[in-house]
């Protein structure tokens, strides 16, 4: 923390030139105005900070209320006070600057990026009625800014589109972003390398492996290339590790996430909401790797710097209960595991509704828990609520539903129900062949019971049909996996 001796000194003088002089106070607020912005573009949020207050303390002896340089001042506050996570701190600054900023139209590039500001905040507490409501504000305004202005609108506008699950409308907001950077900017600008890595995001959400790990590795490319600021680059560390982990490539995702890991605490500090998330990750991927007192501690970890920056019931932190549930399941404790999945389920029913897909996931994870504990009718009624909550949004046809499907066939089967597991297999199977590269392992897997359920009942055409699915994702499955591996070693 800042000297406090020091804060009052500075004040003091500053505001004695104030009283003093009219004009020097002018440039002492800017100067000291810009000090601060520096601080905030180096990373040193604290310092920002502590720069900031002094330079809207001053403003505000030397300005009316409402004035642009008050505004100016509170909105870098609040950014500043936004990366601390402190957020109700920030909120009443953003306000002031906006309500400011909207008074005069010479001002439109300042009122345009402070609601940006604002609605970032807000959907980073997944507020997203509020923050909808100003990126609606700011888009207005977009015939009256420059072109890396709507550049920065778009691209945090597409960020906020993915957390609601828009994904086209999305996809195009945040490919207008790179364009546009990409044509203003030179190479290694940290606002290119951002928005690859945030539309590199929108792909690996969708699973779209190859767009998503060629930008997250472009990205990071570009860091090492052109030595960009670690705070800059984070981001696009742990994205490729998420990308590689969906490839397989386990080791070289854990390198990865690492490296984001310490380049998050040297910028934030240990305990701000984005060291969580790598923390989450290595979670998550110490448990896929069988180390489930490794996996409890970072999730653990992840658990305690969410909670203390949203509080208990933000998306952020559900994600971190259903990870623990899986890692406690993992270890057989399932008792554990069955409370942080219901935790989960509660949180992402009150946030987002029933009929969303981290609902969903909820839901299955918690039928194949009940049905490890051999609690049938709970499993059943899961899996089905699943199933109904990927149905409502994406439609019958929904493949993250057929994975569902899968699950409850396989169930229904193994109890000898064989008529409703065929039902259900048949549906499966179906919305696969209409998703070419769809297809998964696991599907791979359920559908070799399926087939075997088949020739059981003399039913060969549809054994064969399934049978021709599990080999066809075999043999990409193997030939993929060696041309990636080739191109690691």
């Amino acid at each position: 923390m800042t000297n406090q001796s020091i804060s009052i000194i500075g004040t003091a003088a500053a505001l004695f030139l104030v009283w003093a002089n009219t004009a020097m106070a002018v440039v002492n607020v800017e100067d000291l105005r810009q000090q601060g912005i520096a601080k905030y573009r180096n990373g040193n949020y604290p310092e920002a900070e502590h720069l900031l207050r002094e330079c809207l303390a001053i403003a505000e002896h030397q300005f009316p209320a409402g004035s642009i340089e008050i505004a100016r001042t509170a909105n870098d506050l609040a950014a500043s006070l936004q990366y601390q996570s402190r957020f109700t701190e920030a909120e009443p600054l953003y306000r002031r600057a906006v309500a400011a900023f909207s008074t005069d139209p010479k001002f439109t590039p300042d009122y345009a990026a402070s609601l940006v500001n604002m609605a970032s905040m807000l959907r980073e507490q997944r507020r997203l009625a509020e923050a909808g409501a100003l990126y609606k504000q700011a888009l207005t305004l977009t015939p009256r800014l420059d072109a890396l202005t709507v550049a920065t609108l778009m691209n945090d506008y597409g960020m906020f589109l993915k957390v609601q699950g828009d994904w086209d409308e999305a996809e195009r907001a945040l490919e207008r972003a790179a364009s546009i950077r990409e044509k203003q900017l030179a190479p290694g600008d940290p606002l290119i390398i951002a928005t690859w890595t945030s539309l590199a995001d929108l792909y690996n959400g969708r699973r779209d492996q190859d767009r998503a790990q060629h930008l997250f590795a472009q990205a990071v490319n570009a860091c090492e290339k052109y030595s960009v600021a670690e705070r800059h680059c984070g981001a696009a560390y742990n994205g490729l590790a998420l990308a590689l982990e969906r490839r397989g490539l386990i080791d070289e995702a854990e390198r990865m996430l690492k490296r984001a890991a310490e380049m998050f605490e040297r910028t934030y500090g240990p305990n701000h909401p984005r060291v969580a998330a790598v923390m989450n990750n290595l979670g998550t991927l110490s448990e896929r790797k069988g180390d489930c007192k490794k996996s409890e501690k970072y999730l653990l970890r992840a658990l305690d710097i969410w909670t203390k920056a949203y509080g208990p019931e933000h998306p952020d932190v559900a994600s971190t209960y259903a990870n623990l549930g899986t890692t406690y399941a993992h270890a057989k404790h399932f008792d554990k595991a069955e409370s942080f999945y219901q935790r989960a389920l509660a949180v992402d029913e009150k946030t987002l509704g029933p009929y969303h897909n981290k609902v969903a996931v909820d839901l299955n994870n918690l039928g194949v828990l009940y049905n490890r504990m051999k609690r049938f009718d709970e499993s059943d009624r899961c899996f089905e609520r699943a199933i109904a909550a990927y149905e409502k949004p994406g439609g019958s046809d929904s493949v993250p539903a057929a994975s569902v499907m899968l699950n409850l066939a396989g169930s229904l089967g193994a109890r000898k129900q064989y008529e409703n597991a065929s039902n259900l297999y048949q549906r499966a199977l179906d919305i696969y062949q209409k998703h070419p590269g769809s297809e998964t392992v696991a599907a791979a897997t359920a559908f070799e019971f399926y087939a075997q359920l088949m020739r059981k009942q003399e039913q060969f055409a549809e054994a064969q049909k399934a049978e021709a699915f599990v080999m066809r994702v075999r043999v990409h499955n193997t030939i993929e996996n060696g041309r990636l591996q080739s191109a690691f070693n």
